[in-house]
């Protein structure tokens, strides 16, 4: 697929969701001037199962990933925020593998570094009704190593593009509200594009307390090099399928600073680790 049929397949998207945003999406408060909000997660996952490009589970010698990141919302103005991410502590490690005499077949592998990130933009398109609608624009920066010998790749080595629109609902006076988004994944070196997209519901208890059911999803669109593999399971993966799902809680201990914590689980799964996702965090915001 050349860039202009790519332009015109998003434009396709764009039309897509512009008719169907009450029925299904949601998603894209903008922070106000000068506010921020900012967070500090880990993530961790460990499997020896697999879901290879046919959605058929495999064996694989145990891989375990833990990542330290950074995410952060600034608002330039009340209608455009500022949005980065930034995994800046990758840890991965493939166990050994042992014959039944002892003999080690492979000696193992780790491997530590940042990862990555992302930098981007949110502006506001409208508002009213206790509804917003935002517009999103993100560079993935290739600061992981996408080259490891052992397939342990922090990154993908390619300049990314995503554009998608974010959609939300607040319920007020309940405290009810529901999000969606939807984007196109322009990407590059061989790497196919890739549509994402997720929805989201909270309920606040007692100001304190939000708790959240949200689902995401990854769908490749296969027009890249099917040469182009990536690394090992399902680390930075060509033509990666998944749709993930999972609580998620926000306590704030102060109007300033609090905790999280979430779990994922998946299906519709290609070229993807085969486990559940823990994360855990801190945030302040003002």
């Amino acid at each position: 697929m050349n860039s202009l049929q790519r332009v015109i397949s998003f434009l396709i998207l764009l039309q897509f969701i512009s008719l169907n945003l009450e029925e299904t999406y949601a998603g894209g408060w903008t922070k106000k001037k000068g506010k921020f909000y900012l967070q500090l997660s880990s993530q961790y996952m460990r499997s020896n199962k697999f879901h290879d490009i046919n959605g058929t589970l495999v064996d694989i010698n145990t891989l375990s990933d833990f990542t330290l990141s950074f995410y952060g919302e600034y608002g330039i103005s009340d209608n455009i925020s500022i949005v980065a991410f930034f995994p800046f502590h990758h840890r991965l490690t493939l166990d050994e593998i042992k014959g039944t005499s002892g003999n080690t077949y492979f000696p193992g592998a780790k491997k530590n570094g940042i990862s990555d990130s992302d930098i981007g933009i949110k502006y506001k398109i409208a508002e009213g009704g206790g509804s917003v609608l935002s517009l999103g624009f993100s560079l993935g920066l290739p600061l992981g190593d996408s080259n490891d010998p052992n397939g342990l790749l922090t990154g993908d080595g390619e300049l990314n593009q995503k554009v998608g629109l974010q959609f939300g609902h607040s319920f007020y006076p309940i405290p009810v509200y529901f999000n969606a988004s939807t984007a196109y994944n322009f990407r590059h070196k061989g790497y196919t594009d890739e549509i994402d997209f997720g929805i989201e519901a909270g309920y606040t208890f007692d100001k304190k307390l939000i708790v959240i059911f949200r689902v995401t999803g990854l769908k490749p669109l296969r027009n890249g090099d099917n040469t182009v593999a990536g690394g090992a399971g399902g680390l930075f993966s060509n033509n990666q399928q998944y749709i993930a799902y999972g609580p998620e809680l926000f306590y704030n201990v102060t109007d300033n600073w609090g905790i999280t914590a979430g779990m994922n689980s998946g299906t519709w799964a290609r070229n993807v680790l085969s486990a559940r996702v823990f994360r855990v965090g801190f945030f302040i915001q003002n």
